[in-house]
């Protein structure tokens, strides 16, 4: 079994391995999954990680490992007017939903009630199976770091809201 422990840094060497989570499964710092090679594998991150499509990790035997986004049932939203696409995100934003947005169109996990609201609402909605990486958060520092220092050296928490 392979324990993934730390971030790794950018001068890390390249990964050789990938280890892909559901947009869910890279909200827990603490989960047990399978590699692409099929090994068992334990995320062992500090509380309150998040990992993200892209994130490479060391495992406890030296090896990197890439984070891959998996693909997953979610809802596309498309509309005739760039307002409805508005409207559409404002009310989702006003329920949490966690949100994929983009110039053409929105993804939301899949949720029956939701898309008929977004068709009431005027939207096109159609399931659709893909990767997912919700907005992080408005107030969403680096996602690695986990406090800061003011300019007094006087540590600031840091803290992510979801």
């Amino acid at each position: 079994m392979i324990f993934l422990t730390a971030f790794a840094e950018e001068s890390a060497p390249p990964a050789c391995l990938t280890l892909s989570l559901t947009w869910q499964e890279r909200a827990y710092s603490r989960l047990q999954s399978r590699l692409s090679n099929g090994e068992e594998v334990i995320v062992m991150l500090p509380h309150g990680s998040h990992l993200y499509h892209g994130d490479r990790l060391w495992s406890d035997s030296g090896q990197v490992v890439a984070i891959e986004a998996a693909e997953e049932s979610l809802l596309r939203v498309e509309a005739a007017q760039p307002l409805l696409l508005l409207r559409a995100a404002y009310h989702l934003g006003n329920r949490h939903t966690p949100l994929q947005v983009t110039e053409q169109y929105l993804l939301l996990p899949e949720e029956k009630l939701l898309a008929e609201m977004l068709r009431q609402l005027g939207c096109q909605v159609s399931a659709v199976r893909a990767p997912f990486e919700a907005e992080r958060g408005a107030y969403a520092a680096s996602h690695h770091h986990h406090g800061s220092a003011d300019e007094d050296g006087h540590s600031a928490q840091i803290h992510e809201f979801a």
